[in-house]
């Protein structure tokens, strides 16, 4: 399965990445943050961080429960959001995620994948790390 949104996002956001951030007061005031995976988790904690010092948030989940309560949490103490129901494995949502925010807000600043996409739902332990993909990857990073 393919993720999208980081071809999108270099094409949309036109800066070099990483750039260090400095996230107190007002410090992201007037920048519009894009983040996927806002619907709970480290995902939500971004969006209310980057909310807290200034940025209009636009977050990104798959459903529009998690969306409302993201939005209602940066919203209520102040903070500017808006939520896209956002699928990152499908181009054309993703798509949509990034025209969404340009027209609503303005453009794009910053881009967060904090999306976590797969088609198993396995724990550690459960995985078996000598199965395709990952003897490809090793066999790649230790040269055989």
């Amino acid at each position: 399965m393919k993720c999208y949104l980081c071809a999108r996002a270099a094409s949309t956001a036109g800066s070099v990445w990483p750039q260090p951030i400095e996230m107190k007061g007002e410090s992201m005031r007037g920048k519009i943050a894009v983040i996927t995976g806002a619907g709970r988790g480290i995902g939500q904690a971004i969006a209310g961080a980057y909310a807290n010092a200034g940025a209009a948030a636009c977050v990104a989940a798959r459903t529009d429960r998690k969306l409302y309560e993201t939005v209602h949490t940066v919203t209520s103490p102040g903070g500017k959001a808006v939520g896209v129901v956002t699928d990152v494995r499908d181009y054309d949502a993703v798509e949509r995620l990034f025209d969404r925010t340009t027209s609503t807000c303005g453009g794009v600043d910053i881009v967060v994948a904090a999306a976590g996409v797969s088609d198993e739902q396995k724990t550690v332990e459960g995985s078996d790390l000598t199965a395709p993909p990952y003897d490809d990857f090793q066999a790649r990073e230790s040269g055989r």
